[in-house]
């Protein structure tokens, strides 16, 4: 018998939770050095979503 190989659920940026982190990391400092707080608050946003 051969067995079936199941999915795997978690795919992409997900897998990668060390590459996400760093990710929204760069994204909320590349935002805290803009001077416009709309960017700020962007960033910010994006980086709770995550």
């Amino acid at each position: 018998m051969t067995q079936q190989t199941e999915p795997v659920p978690f795919s992409g940026i997900s897998a990668m939770p060390s590459l996400h982190v760093a990710f929204a990391t760069l994204v909320v400092l590349l935002a805290w050095q803009s001077r416009s707080p709309i960017i700020r608050a962007a960033g910010a946003a994006f980086a709770v979503s995550i």
